[in-house]
């Protein structure tokens, strides 16, 4: 589960299991206006909350949500939130199908950003 936090205070709950909240997801991602209002995405699970803030000092950011499912044991296994900005890409990677939630983040520099795929195309390719 996601909940993100916009400028004005509100925020927007995304549960990418239910295809009604992906479509809804898929269909804000391509605006870019909704880019620059996100503040913090928050993933829940088992009653623990990880903050993915907005960078500071960091320009234009593209923010991007994801559920890893594990086809192995039929279920999510990973909830991931991505940014890119100028020229970094930060990965948050939520485990939640082990016995306690876990999370790892990396930062990568990519190189001159023109435009990630999900910007200009909503189903991401």
């Amino acid at each position: 589960m996601f909940r993100v936090n916009l400028e004005d205070g509100s925020t927007i709950a995304f549960d990418l299991a239910h295809k009604r909240d992906r479509d809804q997801w898929l269909a804000v991602r391509s605006d870019p206006s909704f880019h620059e209002r996100i503040r913090a995405i928050h993933v829940i699970s088992d009653g623990s909350t990880w903050v993915v803030k907005r960078p500071a000092k960091m320009g234009r950011v593209w923010w991007d949500i994801e559920d890893v499912y594990d086809t192995h044991r039929d279920r999510i296994a990973r909830e991931r939130v991505i940014w890119y900005a100028g020229q970094t890409k930060a990965i948050t990677t939520v485990y939640i199908a082990g016995k306690a939630p876990f999370c790892v983040s990396e930062a990568i520099r990519v190189g001159k950003l023109r435009h990630p795929a999900f910007a200009s195309n909503p189903a991401g390719g």
